[in-house]
């Protein structure tokens, strides 16, 4: 038995037992769409009967969960469960009358006065990495941190098993605030340069997994939108193949700094070389500079007055990057 049913979808059941095998606190899915991750993962907690609480980024997202517009147990061909509207922020998912679990947003969490999540054993954090062309939430990798200490309470405190949260997402980007809070993202491009789909790290509390599931992807080779799209196209190879496309590894890859020349670092953030005698730059983790700026709105404008050609040169991909990480610090810095 392993991450996959004999069907092709994942077998969530066995990826909980590698968790509770492992006292694991966090469950990360990212990748191909329709292997079954949402839909196993909120399958699993039903058939097990544990409290969740399902989460979305925004607001609107979790209102149109809440208000029925968007209701993804029918799926499950779960009719009698159905999701309403409670409170400004939140919503329940109920079964025969009967409140089984809880709707929220990241960033409304906050907002619920007095919010008691020691009944929640499951925290469901669907599409948890944005799309680019999603709107992005500010300090959103603490907001995430600030949610679980929130949600968890004492339950720790008062010998009770962590809080499990199941992040899920379709994403083809990996370079995300919530991983980048759980120092993860040099772990996930790891197993992404490695063709791996599945790590349990004991030490950290964490499962990792990165479907493929070739089995799926044969059956869907032939359907309306990726003849559409074509098997080359950056969507079949995100949706279907599970690559990351907008993780360019082209531009991502440790270099020699023996040609290049250190032209400046935000500190304690990262620092940017140039190629000799070339338009290119290269942004490794930080490194001292005598040259230095500070990651603030003043430090990033005079970073800018001095060197105008920051986002030229990334929008040409003329930028290269030690590590993902470290693109997603830069790229965040030069606000591109």
């Amino acid at each position: 038995m392993g991450i996959y049913l004999p069907s092709g979808y994942l077998n969530q059941n066995y990826i909980y037992e590698q968790a509770v095998r492992i006292n694991a606190a966090f469950i990360i899915e990212i990748g191909a769409r329709q292997v079954g991750k949402t839909y196993g993962t909120l399958q699993h907690v039903l058939q097990k009967g544990r409290p969740f609480i399902l989460m979305r980024r925004t607001k609107d997202e979790a209102k149109f969960i809440s208000n029925g517009a968007i209701n993804p147990f029918l799926a499950l061909g779960e009719p009698d469960i159905v999701c309403k509207n409670e409170t400004e922020y939140t919503g329940g998912v109920y079964k025969d009358e009967k409140r089984i679990g809880m709707i929220m947003s990241l960033n409304t969490v906050a907002k619920v006065r007095g919010f008691y999540g020691g009944e929640y054993t499951d925290l469901v954090y669907d599409e948890f990495i944005p799309e680019s062309h999603v709107y992005k939430i500010k300090n959103e990798g603490d907001a995430f941190l600030n949610a679980i200490v929130t949600i968890s309470g004492n339950r720790e405190l008062e010998g009770k098993p962590p809080l499990l949260t199941w992040l899920l997402s379709n994403s083809n980007n990996i370079a995300s605030p919530v991983l980048s809070a759980l120092n993860l993202t040099d772990k996930i491009e790891s197993m992404i340069m490695k063709g791996q789909e599945f790590s349990a790290m004991p030490e950290r509390g964490v499962i990792i997994v990165l479907p493929k599931s070739e089995q799926i992807l044969q059956k869907r080779q032939a359907n309306a939108l990726v003849k559409a799209a074509g098997q080359q196209s950056r969507f079949y190879q995100m949706a279907y193949q599970n690559q990351f496309a907008y993780n360019d590894p082209e531009h991502v890859g440790q270099k020699p700094i023996t040609n290049y020349t250190l032209l400046f670092a935000v500190t304690g953030k990262c620092s940017v070389y140039k190629r000799k005698g070339q338009q290119e730059l290269y942004v490794t983790q930080y490194r001292k500079s005598i040259r230095e700026f500070v990651d603030t709105e003043r430090g990033r404008r005079e970073m800018l007055l001095y060197y105008p050609d920051l986002k030229v040169l990334y929008t040409m991909g003329r930028t290269y990057f030690e590590s993902l990480t470290v693109k997603q610090l830069y790229v965040d810095i030069i606000k591109c």
